[in-house]
């Protein structure tokens, strides 16, 4: 098969297909020839020589010779020839031959062949050879930049020469629009490269504004075209890539994450240069860089007395922008980087845990190419006060001003006054993060007799001994010697699954009690009697007896099980040891106030964050309220006796879900309660907590008149307690709390006359709707473990940190 043109471009127009011929069939093999016939007998055979003649005797005594034998008969005819054998079947022929293409230029005569080929023309670029430059030749393609491919090699990679009419050019695409030009190719024999130089111009699409922080980066693509007669060669087309992105851009932003009201921190800024021109505002730069910095009105610049003089950056404001500022970059280097400095002062005006936004942009030629956006957190300084503040909360980043706003009306509400530690302003709570440093100016030890509250607590930053240390510190209650402890812990975990919590929990609460009294048991003494030897049911069985009879024996402190080892083996008849295990008493009495709650407080309040600041009337059950409930129980003696006394002006009620009300004064008699029962069930004489409370009252009886309804029901819950439960051989300790008990009833009655006595008469223990009401009503207890106590209603297995 043949192309042939008088016109050797027409053959580009020309699509040719050209399959195998059919091949030819087998020849068929010849039939097999005759056997030849059988050839004549030959003739007889010639008769054979007579016989010689005998010897015979005459008369001469010459004995001659006898007369020869007759001749012999002829021979037998021979036998005909075998037939020949037939010939073979003949061979199958061979399959034809493949059609052939050919291309053929024709004389305008048609008389001669120019060309002849099995294939055509073709052509290649050779996308290494494509040399693309910037206007600005600095090694980066901006955005909205002209582009310039110089030049590239094309070669003919076909069969046949490429006649005239070819056509270079570069394809506009969505992202380079290039100027309409085409350059025509030279005639090129087969396998001949062309250089073509010629300058193409485009211009990278431009991009809008920054609309996500972060220097911009993305790709620009344009393709290769070749055409013949107006038809593209497929084999030229190659596409070519781009990375498009500004020559200078922010490397890293140091800033303060944290300030407190009217102190300064320091930004440092790195710019850097990935171009090979040198930028900045000087003649022959790659152009002018300018770096603007939004500010909060909460925040502004501040000069930084020990910055080093420099000629790299120079800082000014514009008056019409007061809440900008402007950096104008001097000088930087081809692939350098220089760092801007500067102070941001907090305004004294700012709330505390605001955050106060900072946007800095970046400048080029008049154009925003880039920003980022940062916050300053405001946070409280944590100043030693003398006496310290009721409460020293332990903040951090998770808590937000709004939810700020909800723990200030807490606070209020009680009229305590708090100091504050910030976790992220001091990087760390016991220690110096990452360190076993403390810091300079340390909460640690100045905090005795006030409530240590721990939102979105972190364990494992607050040092146990730091813990024990704190409620083990003793303070003055009253004017009597009654020295006692009065510190409290409230650790409020969240965001944690119940797995987490109790392995994390359990882990803590090990590590405290390894402050306290080791007690070792084995042998004997850690063992039973069996008749065949003991089940894991019987070591958990002992080693909870155990706990409970040292607990029986120093009610004072709860024990844990820390380890044991359980290697069974027989002593005697009957009797087995099981081991040995180590409990060790809790170096926390079980008259402190420590608390660690697990209720999910992730959203402190997110079903509570519509709720009204000057609301009256709060559900029991919301996380806002629960939380006051803790606080108040975690609180100071005397800030419960000063809410007793009146001096607490708060009209918020909080409602039950049966609709029954309770009020600020019944929630800290409640707790009150709680605290002075947890001294009597110690079975000391010591009480100082009631001691205080009974001397307090008889000396401001007139102040404790308008709560009486609550002073009553402390005195009624503890009276009734001593009867119920304190065994006869407490004899002594019961007499004296009833003694207590009546001094207060006897006093406030004849100071408020039968009005009063008839209150305490219908008191009968503080009750809703006929059942006497204690704190552990108003909390989950599902949520609250208190580890130095021990609940009746734990798991069996709580004592032992070992399961």
């Amino acid at each position: 098969c043949a192309v042939q043109s008088y016109d050797a471009r027409l053959l580009h127009l020309v699509e040719v297909a050209c399959g195998a011929g059919v091949p030819g069939k087998p020849g068929i093999g010849g039939k097999a020839g005759f056997g030849g016939i059988g050839g004549l007998g030959g003739n007889g055979g010639f008769g054979g020589v007579g016989g010689r003649g005998g010897h015979s005797s005459d008369h001469s005594g010459v004995m001659p010779y006898g007369r020869p034998g007759v001749g012999g008969n002829p021979g037998q005819k021979g036998y005909d020839g075998f037939k020949g054998q037939d010939s073979e079947t003949g061979f199958a022929g061979n399959i034809g031959l493949k059609g052939g293409l050919s291309f053929v230029v024709l004389s305008p005569d048609g008389q001669h062949i120019l060309e002849q080929a099995a294939y055509r023309y073709d052509v290649q670029i050779d996308p290494r050879t494509v040399q693309i430059t910037s206007a600005v030749d600095d090694g980066i393609i901006e955005p909205n930049e002209k582009i310039i491919v110089t030049s590239f090699n094309v070669q003919n990679v076909g069969a046949m020469t490429l006649p005239d009419g070819a056509l270079a050019s570069m394809v506009t695409s969505k992202t380079v629009n290039f100027h309409p030009m085409k350059v025509a190719l030279p005639p090129l024999r087969p396998q001949e490269t062309h250089t073509v130089v010629q300058e193409f111009y485009g211009r990278v699409f431009d991009v809008p504004p920054p609309n996500k922080p972060g220097p911009y980066k993305g790709e620009a693509h344009f393709d290769t075209r070749v055409d013949l007669l107006g038809r593209a060669f497929d084999s030229a087309k190659t596409s070519h890539r781009l990375v498009v992105q500004y020559p200078v851009k922010i490397e890293n932003i140091s800033s303060p994450e944290n300030l407190s009201r009217g102190e300064q921190g320091r930004v440092d800024i790195t710019i850097v240069n990935i171009s090979s021109l040198p930028y900045g505002n000087f003649s022959g730069s790659g152009g002018q860089v300018t770096l603007r910095v939004h500010l909060d009105k909460r925040l502004s610049p501040a000069a930084n007395p020990h910055a080093p003089f420099t000629n790299q950056f120079s800082i000014h404001h514009d008056s019409n922008t007061q809440d900008s500022f402007y950096i104008d970059i001097i000088r930087i280097e081809p692939a350098g980087k220089i760092t801007v400095t500067f102070n941001l002062a907090l305004s004294n005006r700012a709330e505390l845990f605001e955050r106060c936004p900072v946007q800095t942009d970046v400048i080029l030629r008049g154009k925003l190419i880039e920003y980022h956006h940062y916050f300053v957190r405001v946070t409280p300084f944590y100043i030693t006060s003398d006496p310290p503040a009721e409460v020293l909360f332990i903040t951090d980043h998770q808590i937000s001003r709004r939810e700020f706003v909800l723990w200030q009306r807490l606070f209020q509400l009680l009229s305590v006054r708090v100091d504050f530690w910030d976790r992220d302003k001091y990087g760390g709570v016991s220690y110096k993060e990452f360190t076993q440093n403390r810091h300079e100016n340390s909460w640690v030890g100045r905090h005795g007799g006030s409530l240590i509250l721990y939102p979105n607590a972190c364990v494992n930053l607050i040092d146990p001994d730091d813990v024990i240390e704190h409620l083990n510190d003793r303070k003055m209650l009253g004017k009597e010697d009654f020295i006692e402890n009065d510190s409290a812990v409230i650790f409020i975990q969240s965001n944690v699954s119940s797995e987490e919590t109790s392995r994390e929990i359990k882990q803590y609460v090990k590590d405290m009690c390894q402050a306290g009294q080791k007690i070792t048991l084995e042998g004997k003494d850690y063992g039973g009697k069996h008749v065949s030897g003991p089940a894991l049911d019987d070591f958990k069985s002992k080693r909870s007896n155990l706990v409970k009879s040292l607990e029986e024996q120093s009610p004072t402190n709860r024990c844990y099980v820390t380890t044991h080892q359980t290697m069974p083996r027989k002593l005697k008849l009957l009797s087995y040891t099981y081991g040995s295990v180590e409990i060790n008493r809790f170096p926390i009495e079980q008259t402190s106030k420590f608390m660690i709650i697990t209720r999910d407080m992730s959203k402190f309040l997110a079903d509570d964050v519509n709720m009204s600041v000057t609301q009256k009337e709060v559900p029991l059950g919301n996380n806002w309220a629960q939380t006051l409930i803790y606080v108040v129980y975690g609180l100071p003696t005397r800030v419960k006796f000063r809410i007793l006394q009146g001096r607490v002006d708060s009209d918020v009620t909080f409602v039950t879900p049966s609709g029954y009300k309770l009020s600020i004064v019944d929630i800290a008699q409640l707790a009150l309660t709680r605290e002075i029962l947890a001294e009597v069930k110690c079975y000391r004489l010591h009480m100082p907590k009631l001691a205080v409370f009974s001397s307090l009252v008889l000396e401001n009886l007139d102040s404790f008149v308008r709560n009486t309804q609550q002073v009553f029901g402390i005195i009624t819950a503890v009276k009734i307690f001593a009867k119920e439960n304190i065994p006869s051989k407490q004899k002594e300790i019961k007499l004296r709390v009833l003694d207590y008990c009546r001094r207060v009833k006897r006093s406030l009655i004849t100071f408020g006359g039968k009005q009063i006595g008839k209150q305490f008469n219908s008191v009968k223990g503080y009750s809703v709707k006929g059942k006497r009401l204690y704190y552990e009503d108003l909390i989950s207890q599902d949520h609250t473990f208190e580890p130095h106590l021990r609940n009746d209603n734990e798991p069996n297995n709580e004592y032992d940190l070992t399961l």
